[in-house]
């Protein structure tokens, strides 16, 4: 997953962007006011691929009649 963040970019160009953060956890800003991940755009962002991949994964053990667990482990053998 990416996330571009402009900041650098706009400060190159002689630009800024005025904006509030509303909550630490609202990262759409993020975009215009950072130039990397914060500890709580990178928690939210994890929590939003943990759960695409749980929903793939499950998925995937329902059609093919597959473990969950054997799953994962499957998973773990094709990266080590």
């Amino acid at each position: 997953m990416e996330s571009p963040f402009i900041k650098g970019t706009l400060a190159k160009l002689g630009m800024s962007f005025h904006g509030d953060h509303r909550y630490e956890y609202k990262n759409a800003l993020n975009f215009y006011t950072e130039t990397k991940y914060t500890d709580a755009h990178r928690e939210a962002m994890t929590g939003i691929l943990n759960a695409w991949f749980s929903q793939i994964k499950d998925g995937i053990c329902k059609a093919r009649g597959i473990d969950p667990d054997k799953f994962r482990r499957s998973l773990t053998q094709v990266h080590t």
